[in-house]
């Protein structure tokens, strides 16, 4: 039996069901048929959800899903899918971990270049800290080191524009139609080194504690945003420094990114 709400939105949209629907932790979605074309509803649980998809219609397919409807309670996309199973996880897999973060990259660099329209909501990334900044009970020492990085940082941000906020391996796909697309933004403000440093993290805990491995792919993203190799290790630091906070917060094991903090500022000594 289809969920009210998603029977409301594909008659109101004119739309045919193609698939099951399903529920993330922010969404219920739907796999549908939009004017011939394959597109996904999505009914959002949180404001952010909304917030991403003004952020969505600000790049307008450029280098990002593309939003084809859009009301206060739903959102349609472009559904963003291959045929033959192409993903940056898959790439990583086959030994090709460099290629992948080129393409993260490359992705990245379309999204911060567009300009010349009026900006949608999005939240600064001194605001985006607010957890890290703010803290007075490390329960790590390491912590406290990424907040201080953090906050002098942020307090000299270079390159500011919009940023995606949440890059990594599972929110850019590929697609048959359009090539590589990033999905899910978070919509933030400001450094542009900042969207870089999430893809250290990923794809899983046994790549990215790889010492050798962060210092290659930091390399790798310096080639293809010429950005410095300091800054961007910086900026490594405060990311996983916030990322704990929050896992902490949320009572999750933390320990992946403390310890890539640790190894992240053992090469700055």
């Amino acid at each position: 039996m289809t969920d009210p709400i998603l029977a409301l939105y594909l008659d109101k949209w004119n739309l045919t069901p193609d698939g099951a629907s399903f529920r993330t932790n922010s969404s219920l979605l739907q796999p549908c048929v939009s004017n011939g074309s394959k597109a996904m509803l999505k009914i959002p649980f949180i404001e952010e959800e909304l917030r991403a998809s003004k952020l969505l219609q600000w790049w307008d397919g450029k280098a990002s899903a593309k939003v084809l409807n859009v009301d206060a309670k739903a959102i349609l996309l472009e559904r963003v899918e291959n045929e033959d199973n192409i993903s940056l996880i898959n790439l990583v897999k086959q030994g090709q971990d460099k290629e992948a973060t080129r393409i993260i990259c490359q992705t990245a660099n379309k999204l911060h270049s567009s300009q010349g329209k009026e900006l949608p909501p999005l939240i600064s990334l001194k605001d985006w800290f607010a957890s890290l900044l703010n803290e007075t009970n490390f329960s790590d020492e390491t912590l406290k080191e990424c907040a201080i990085v953090a906050n002098r940082l942020l307090s000299n941000q270079t390159e500011p524009c919009v940023l995606h906020g949440d890059l990594h391996h599972e929110n850019i796909l590929y697609s048959d139609v359009n090539g590589w697309l990033a999905i899910d933004p978070k919509a933030l403000y400001g450094d542009r080194a900042f969207d870089f440093a999430n893809i250290l993290c990923n794809p899983n805990k046994q790549v990215a504690l790889d010492k050798d491995r962060l210092v290659g792919q930091i390399e790798v993203i310096c080639q293809e945003t010429d950005i410095d190799f300091d800054r961007m290790l910086d900026w490594v630091i405060a990311w996983v420094g916030l990322s704990a906070i929050w896992m902490e917060e949320d009572n999750e094991d933390a320990g992946l990114p403390i310890q890539l903090a640790k190894i992240a500022l053992s090469l700055k000594k």
